[in-house]
């Protein structure tokens, strides 16, 4: 189940993002403006996570981004990151956005091989902290209807 995170899911975020992310983050993440958390839960609990809302960075076409992706590290990982990838743009098209962005590490090539089997267009780089980051860009449409393809 795909949905918007509460104060009592924290917990079991830091431990998904790998202590990555801090509680005290993740409350100011949710308090500002237009940015929101959602959860995707399964029998045994909290297995992913996404951050993400409008993105306004002026030299950027697009109007939303994922800031962050996270799964638990499991064997269903692949596919608990493409549901929560396909819950998160039909969520941004709902709300009005139309175009996404998200940035990779290059290094990552599991995250990088999940946005472009999900069609990410690969469309910019950047450094960021000593590391190259790639964008992958998808124009949202209504998902409503469709299927969710998570092989």
């Amino acid at each position: 189940m795909y949905r918007k995170a509460n104060i009592s899911d924290i917990e079991n975020i830091v431990k998904i993002t790998n202590n990555k992310i801090t509680k005290q983050e993740i409350v100011e993440f949710i308090q500002r403006g237009q940015n929101y958390l959602y959860v995707y839960e399964q029998d045994e609990g909290i297995v992913g996570a996404t951050f993400f809302g409008a993105q306004d960075i002026e030299e950027y076409d697009y109007d939303s981004e994922v800031f962050g992706l996270y799964t638990k590290n499991t064997k269903d990982k692949d596919m608990i990151h493409a549901e929560l990838l396909f819950d998160t743009k039909k969520e941004l098209f709902n709300m009005g956005y139309r175009k996404l962005v998200i940035w990779a590490d290059e290094t990552d090539e599991n995250l990088r091989k999940s946005l472009q089997s999900s069609g990410g267009k690969e469309v910019k780089q950047r450094e960021n902290d000593g590391a190259i980051q790639i964008a992958y860009s998808y124009d949202l449409i209504d998902l409503s209807e469709m299927e969710k393809d998570v092989d």
